[in-house]
């Protein structure tokens, strides 16, 4: 998560889509993917403000 946050600093969204996919699958087992999701859906909407990617991150 520490990578995540790092990312997320320095606004590297490409990073963050990464560590997010590579993330989930593992996170589905435990049934804790739901922050992932929110995460995932706000790098990936159109014209997603910075704030709510930084509130994705310290979910």
């Amino acid at each position: 998560m520490n990578e995540v946050r790092k990312a997320e600093e320095i606004k590297d969204i490409e990073a963050l889509d990464n560590w997010v996919h590579h993330l989930i699958s593992s996170w589905m087992l435990i049934k804790a993917e739901q922050p992932l999701k929110m995460l995932y859906d706000a790098i990936h909407k159109e014209n997603t403000s910075n704030k709510s990617i930084g509130n994705g991150v310290r979910i």
